[in-house]
C-alpha cells in the first residue's frame, strides 16, 4: 500500500516576498497513519489523495544545438517567455510582482507563480496558480544541462493534479518543446552567422 504525505510551507521568492509552497510525497507503508496534531489524515480509503487523486508527472528532454549559457539565458527570463523561449506557443506574457500571466495559443490564460530561479543549477521552478484548465496542482521545472560539443540537454517536468490532466499536458509539453527547439537553435543559428 502506498501512502501520500504532504506538507505546505512558506518561501521567500527573489524578490523578498513571501510565497505559499505545497509538496506530495508517496512513501510506502503498511497502514495510513494519522499526522501528529489529529487533523484528517491526507489519504482516503481508495489510497488516494483526499483532494483529487494521484500526482503524474509529465517529463519531456530534447537536445538543442545551442550553447547552454544561452538556452538558460532565455529560460531564466521569466517575463520573457513568449519572446525569447516559445514564441507562437505562449502568444503574450506579463509580469504581475513574482507572477506571469501568460495567454497560450489556443487562448489558455495561466497565473504561474515564480518558486525558484538557480543560476549554479540552471534550474527555474514555476507554478500555476490561477487558471481554467481544470488543474488542482500544477508544479513545474526546467533544467538545461551542458552535452558534449557545446550543446545543451533541456529537461522540462511538470507535476499535476488531477492525474487524468497528465495527457492533456503533455500534448501542451510536446508542442512547446518543439516551439522552444525550434527558436533557440534558429537562435544560435543566426548569432553564428554573425
Amino acid at each position: 500500500m502506498c501512502q501520500f504525505l504532504g506538507f505546505c510551507g512558506w518561501v521567500r521568492s527573489r524578490l523578498g516576498r513571501r510565497r505559499q509552497f505545497c509538496h506530495v510525497t508517496q512513501v510506502r507503508a503498511r497502514k495510513p497513519r494519522s499526522s501528529p496534531r489529529g487533523s484528517k489524515n491526507l489519504q482516503d480509503r481508495s489510497g488516494r489523495l483526499g483532494h483529487g487523486g494521484r500526482v503524474a508527472s509529465v517529463r519531456r528532454e530534447t537536445f538543442i544545438n545551442a550553447r547552454p549559457e544561452d538556452v538558460w539565458a532565455a529560460v531564466a527570463d521569466f517575463g520573457a517567455v513568449h519572446e525569447r523561449l516559445v514564441p507562437g506557443f505562449v502568444v503574450e506574457s506579463r509580469l504581475d510582482g513574482d507572477d506571469r500571466v501568460v495567454t497560450f495559443f489556443n487562448g489558455a490564460v495561466a497565473r504561474e507563480a515564480l518558486v525558484d530561479s538557480d543560476d549554479e543549477q540552471r534550474r527555474l521552478v514555476w507554478s500555476v496558480t490561477e487558471s481554467r484548465l481544470g488543474l488542482s496542482h500544477h508544479n513545474a521545472s526546467a533544467q538545461v544541462f551542458d552535452e558534449p560539443g557545446g550543446a545543451t540537454r533541456f529537461v522540462w517536468i511538470a507535476d499535476v493534479l488531477p492525474h487524468e490532466a497528465a495527457g492533456p499536458v503533455g500534448q501542451m509539453m510536446d508542442r512547446g518543446i518543439e516551439v522552444l527547439k525550434r527558436t533557440l537553435e534558429s537562435h544560435a543559428g543566426s548569432q553564428a552567422a554573425v
